[in-house]
């Protein structure tokens, strides 16, 4: 009878601890829909607007329409601080880690790592269609917007915003068009395509748990942030990991977290593979490499004026969103001052009165570029003249460099464990383009299933949108960046960036020289 007793009580309290929490959660749940920046009135209204214009072409009024819902997802993105992320993402991993998967050694026998996909490539130079592109594939997994906030303990983490899902949306019926496989919203990265948070995501916030990355001892004073002598930040290396580099706490971390990821999606693939892409991972090439030996990198490249032109509007594209200013950012050394009149548009509000740059740890508000040598000294004497567009152009040549650097230097071989394509090569034949890339990786899919994955990636017919490539073709024979134009073209003509463009065979004519050297494909 006591033991009976006993278990009665306890399975009372365990009863009231969950209505308490769910409780909690439902008035969580409406203060944060109540008090977010507002979802537009319809998923149309948004996509209407997104069709007719691009960003920049936008009014006010037409550019908060498009991006509300990416603002009230922000919002409640940033309720979390980041320090309560840290110490969630470490007991989610280990809870995950040991519980479901009884440690790390019997993870690794059960889900080892094989060829994992590493997509190398600057901002704005079609990393993330590529990535999607592959992602359709059954065997492929990866890191999902939903990571973002918690990336370590990936199954416990979807199953919780599952239950949250529940509350949001069935209990509450608060919109929710960001969920896995729902309708979708506009990210400013995007390209106008719908994202939701099961779409693939580089998820830099990782790397803030290594013990150097972007954030470690960066300095953002204003009055010294070109000067070689008092800012230390203009003559070191410190953001290129290299395959010396060494942090064996996050390498364990980190790879573990890929094995949760791999066995996460092994009642859907028997070879599950593992793909991440991610701007920055270009300075972290030698790294990676040591970590995984066996990697396949994909390096994608573009003509480096227009992937200038294109960051700059994706910059200010960022910055729109959240209401910040490039420059009054930077002149208040990255604390920018809150409007304090309750008025919606304003940063702090988006951010609940959280410096961005602290809490996010994507240092994109505004952008902060990798510390390398030359470049960065550079970078930071054109930001202080208020030459954002060459500091940009500068980023391109610096980025081409420490990626070409690594793959030389780790001993790479072009068709074996490193595949060089052009974003040149999807306008002018997409479809031939992933079919070569999915032979490199030996991913076997039908033709079939190649069309139905470029349609969905917004490929009709299997081919580049023609507005997309009449828009290239236009950019092609004249970039604008306004008074800095000629400054900015004599940054990329004279560095190597452009030489290594003009000189690059294209898809299809390798694959001419190879059919005639008798190589099938």
């Amino acid at each position: 009878p006591n033991f009976t007793m006993s278990l009665t009580w306890l399975l009372i309290y365990a009863l009231l601890i969950f209505v308490a929490i769910n409780g909690f959660m439902i008035y969580n749940e409406k203060y944060q829909y109540r008090t977010a920046w507002p979802y537009p009135a319809s998923h149309e209204a948004m996509t209407g607007i997104a069709k007719k214009k691009k960003d920049h072409e936008m009014n006010d009024e037409e550019f908060n329409t498009k991006y509300a819902a990416f603002r009230h997802e922000m919002f409640r993105f940033s309720l979390f601080s980041k320090a309560m992320l840290r110490r969630l993402n470490y007991i989610f991993h280990y809870v995950e880690l040991y519980l479901l998967h009884g440690g790390p050694n019997r993870l690794k026998l059960k889900y080892p790592i094989k060829e994992p996909i590493f997509i190398i490539g600057d901002f704005r130079s079609g990393t993330s269609v590529l990535e999607r592109l592959i992602s359709h594939h059954p065997d492929i997994t990866f890191f999902t917007m939903s990571h973002q906030v918690l990336w370590s303990g990936p199954y416990l983490w979807s199953k919780f915003l599952s239950w949250m899902g529940v509350i949001r949306e069935n209990i509450l019926g608060h919109k929710a068009w960001n969920k896995p496989n729902n309708k979708g919203i506009y990210y400013p990265h995007s390209s106008n395509v719908l994202l939701h948070r099961g779409r693939p995501f580089e998820i830099e916030n990782l790397w803030e748990f290594c013990r150097q990355n972007l954030t470690t001892k960066r300095q953002s004073k204003w009055d010294t942030l070109d000067s070689a002598e008092k800012n230390p930040d203009n003559s070191t290396d410190i953001d290129i990991l290299d395959e010396n580099f060494s942090d064996k706490a996050f390498e364990s971390l980190f790879i573990n977290s890929v094995r949760l990821i791999l066995a996460n999606h092994a009642s859907k693939s028997k070879n599950p593979r593992f793909i991440l892409k991610n701007p920055l991972n270009g300075y972290r090439v030698g790294f990676l490499y040591k970590l995984f030996p066996d990697a396949k990198f994909i390096h994608i490249a573009r003509n480096p004026l227009k992937t200038t032109l294109s960051q700059i509007r994706m910059a200010e594209s960022n910055l729109r969103c959240f209401f910040l200013e490039e420059y009054e950012c930077r002149k208040n050394d990255l604390q920018p001052p809150p409007k304090k009149d309750g008025n919606k548009n304003a940063w702090n509000y988006v951010f609940n009165n959280k410096l961005p740059n602290n809490e996010c740890g994507t240092l994109w508000f505004p952008r902060q570029f990798p510390r390398t040598q030359p470049e960065y000294n550079k970078i930071t004497k054109y930001i202080k003249n208020d030459q954002y567009e060459c500091a940009v152009a500068v980023a391109v040549t610096q980025h081409e460099r420490v990626a070409i650097d690594a793959f030389e230097r780790i001993g790479v071989i072009e068709g074996k464990n490193k595949l060089t394509i052009w974003h040149e090569d999807v306008l002018q034949d997409a479809s031939a383009t992933f079919e070569y890339v999915m032979k490199y990786l030996g991913l076997k899919c039908s033709d079939k299933q190649r069309l139905e994955w470029l349609e969905l990636e917004d490929f009709p017919n299997g081919q580049a949108n023609r507005s997309r490539v009449k828009q290239s073709n236009k950019t092609e024979k004249a970039v604008n960046f306004g008074k800095w134009t000629k400054e900015v073209t004599e940054i990329i003509e004279s560095n190597d960036v452009m030489k290594r463009y003009k000189e690059r065979v294209s898809l299809k004519e390798r694959l001419t020289q190879s059919i005639g050297n008798g190589v099938k494909h």
